[in-house]
């Protein structure tokens, strides 16, 4: 019997399902499966980790896509970090995204012990973004984190791990070069969050067990020593030129190509050239900003059948 195949066998697994926020794939960006929050985690635990997140995708095809995987072949803990790919799409449906959640995070609970849920932290906060924008986005989030709390509420086994309070996130050295994605530094914060988010289920499940002659909820098998050592702080000069090089290289085309049509270019609906020129100027966004969106907004032909599917988190 090989290595690989008695691992599936004997040791607990950790399935996990997203985007490019557990996969550690993102534009220009590129963390290994293993540095990943969820490699990390899963190494700490001693699991072996299905890492069924893809870049890019948003709740409905988690849904369809992944969540058939991993209830084909459960595991000890699923993990579900989804719903940004949702937020940046034109054709955002709140309803929609709310059934499918429920969907994901009800079904991996009825065959997984535990189901740790990730509730989504501010992507927009650290992009040049004019403030209706950033208020839109915000919105969105806010309904993408209700629909995963009721998820959570509704499951009978869930661990819920919000990003919003996790210090060590709010550093910019947490994320990546383009400032969306989580850096190596994020992982590790993140993969440090869910293992105390963990211990703390476990300690809740075993309050629960000593109280009651029957337990009904479900424990994750912890590793008694597992622990995850704190990230040195990453060199901060390094981390500006590797920022610069980064939007040479990645961030610059994909802004031109993408960013203006996705977000600036649908501020609402209907919304001008004229009208956009005077929401960016009023919320302080410069007038090279507001030139980009403008020659992006009235070049014709650019647009196609998939503009509602382009994507702000994606590959």
């Amino acid at each position: 019997m090989s290595e690989q195949v008695e691992a599936l066998i004997i040791r607990p697994r950790l399935v996990a399902l997203g985007d490019s926020f557990s996969c550690g794939v993102g534009v220009g960006v590129v963390v290994a499966p293993e540095r990943t929050w969820v490699g990390l985690l899963g190494a700490a635990l001693g699991m072996h980790v299905d890492l069924l997140a893809s870049p890019g995708l948003a709740s409905a095809e988690v849904a369809h896509v992944q969540l058939p995987r991993a209830l084909d072949r459960p595991g000890t803990l699923a993990t579900v970090f989804v719903g940004l790919n949702d937020v940046v799409r034109s054709a955002f449906d709140p309803d929609a995204t709310h059934a499918h959640i429920a969907m994901i995070v009800g079904e991996l609970g009825a065959c997984h012990d535990v189901v740790l849920v990730v509730l989504l932290h501010d992507a927009m906060a650290r992009l040049p973004l004019p403030r209706a924008v950033r208020r839109r986005y915000g919105a969105r989030i806010d309904a993408v984190n209700a629909a995963l709390a009721a998820a959570s509420d509704a499951c009978t086994n869930p661990v819920p791990l919000d990003l919003a309070a996790v210090p060590a996130l709010r550093a910019r050295c947490a994320w990546a070069v383009d400032r969306i994605h989580l850096s190596e530094y994020g992982h590790h914060a993140v993969a440090r969050a869910g293992l105390r988010a963990l211990r703390m289920h476990e300690a809740a499940v075993s309050t629960v067990s000593t109280v009651s002659t029957v337990s009904t909820v479900p424990t994750v098998l912890l590793v008694p020593t597992a622990v995850i050592a704190p990230m040195p702080i990453p060199d901060a000069a390094a981390g500006k030129l590797a920022e610069l090089r980064w939007f040479v290289t990645h961030g610059a085309p994909w802004l031109a190509s993408r960013l203006p049509k996705v977000v600036l270019g649908r501020v609402d609906d209907g919304t001008g050239v004229d009208q956009l020129r005077r929401v960016g100027e009023g919320a302080g966004t410069s007038a090279v900003e507001v030139r980009a969106v403008e020659v992006r907004a009235v070049e014709p032909g650019r647009g196609s059948a998939t503009a509602g599917r382009e994507q702000l988190v994606h590959r």
